[in-house]
């Protein structure tokens, strides 16, 4: 192998192993992952609270009774899709939230001490192995293999998040929190509901007071109730919501670390196959 060959692969293997030494970049990955991990309890967090609303309201009923006929509604019949669609949301949060703890536990094991250790001996082992006159290249070729492979996996990861980070700030970002808002929203809007209801229910009235209420009941019964067709509108926008959130956290949580992890192993499946170098080229 020529020298200059020879101190540039030197060169690359030291700043590569130096680089796994520096504490601020695994600090920042463990950091970006533990926000999306707090973005996501929050999220699910009002997911399960608006489900619980929605199980306190569901047996809320709505008399109307237009020119003698009556009528009931109940919130139950409004909310089942929203309360379906909250149970599936939910699950997909859980599966979010334990792909986020499943990578911040890998960035822990890669950026520990002992791992940073075993790749910095390959590398020895592998500047060893360049400089040593009348090296085996079988010897070589594995040291490289093994150590390409520490790199591979001791990096990959780490690009992965920053990319996801990246792809969360520009472009997703702002779309769940107003998501997740509109959730909180919602849930505040049926507790309401439910609220105005129970007063309703349990206050004791005057003679006037009771003429005035159902004076203003009649002068409505002719129309759709108001409080109905807001809860509806609530609802129909929450189903939007959880929609939109879905996809964003399968995307982020699901579907690139599965992509990460294909070409994990592809590149790791090149680097155990590749058998190029020729012998003499190795010594």
């Amino acid at each position: 192998m020529p020298l200059r060959l020879k101190c540039l692969i030197s060169f690359i293997i030291i700043l590569l192993t130096s680089i796994v030494w520096i504490k601020p970049i695994d600090q920042s990955t463990d950091a970006i992952v533990t926000e999306h991990l707090k973005n996501a309890a929050v999220t699910f967090a009002a997911a399960r609270l608006l489900n619980g609303a929605i199980s306190v309201v569901q047996g809320t009923e709505l008399s109307i009774e237009p020119v003698g006929i009556g009528l009931t509604f109940k919130a139950g019949e409004i909310l089942d899709p929203v309360n379906d669609m909250v149970e599936r949301f939910s699950w997909v949060m859980l599966a979010s939230t334990t792909s986020l703890g499943i990578q911040k536990l890998l960035i822990q094991m890669i950026s520990a001490q002992w791992f940073n250790i075993m790749l910095s001996t390959m590398a020895a082992l592998l500047i060893f192995a360049i400089w040593i006159p009348r090296a085996i290249p079988r010897t070589q070729l594995w040291f490289t293999k093994l150590f390409s492979l520490l790199i591979v996996v001791r990096f990959a990861l780490t690009i992965v998040v920053l990319a996801n980070h990246l792809l969360q700030v520009h472009f997703l970002a702002e779309q769940q929190q107003q998501a997740t808002e509109h959730l909180q929203m919602t849930t505040q809007a049926i507790e309401d509901f439910q609220q105005q209801h129970m007063e309703a229910s349990q206050e004791d009235k005057s003679f006037m007071d009771s003429l005035r209420d159902r004076w203003n009941q009649v002068s409505q019964q002719l129309n759709p109730s108001k409080q109905f067709e807001a809860l509806h509108a609530k609802a129909n926008q929450a189903i939007e919501d959880m929609m939109l959130l879905i996809a964003s956290f399968l995307l982020q949580t699901v579907l690139l670390p599965l992509l990460f992890l294909w070409v994990l192993v592809k590149v790791s499946g090149f680097i155990m196959r590749f058998e190029v170098l020729p012998a003499k080229t190795l010594t």
